[in-house]
């Protein structure tokens, strides 16, 4: 369903990919709700395959992208213009560039890369 709603943003080519774009998610079905329990924000947008995603237990606002097979769930999509890209995984986030080892990794890529490199040292 999340796909169906950023599928229209490529196609009017206000995104390249989901990771330019952070999701708003609303659900309305408490099991769906329930199922993203005990994930971080960045587990669910990894879920999604966007850069960032906000999970909202409610209606959606009135513009939101519905399918009518799945009328517990609906979604907007914004483009992220300004946040740098990752250069190992794409996402656009605000902590790229915060670890100066790393400077084109997100904190969590240079974490990733700095364990790799200590094991193959």
């Amino acid at each position: 369903m999340t796909n169906g709603a950023l599928e229209i943003e490529r196609r009017e080519k206000r995104i390249g990919t989901g990771l330019d774009a952070a999701l708003t998610v609303y659900v309305t079905d408490e099991q769906i709700a329930f199922a993203f329990e005990g994930f971080d924000q960045q587990e669910i947008a990894d879920i999604f395959r966007v850069s960032q995603v906000q999970l909202v237990q409610g209606s959606a606002q009135a513009d939101a992208f519905q399918m009518t097979e799945f009328l517990n769930v609906a979604a907007v999509v914004q483009p992220i213009t300004d946040q740098p890209k990752c250069a190992r995984s794409w996402r656009r986030v605000p902590d790229v560039g915060s670890d100066p080892a790393y400077p084109e990794l997100s904190a969590r890529d240079a974490d990733a890369v700095r364990w790799w490199d200590a094991r193959q040292a």
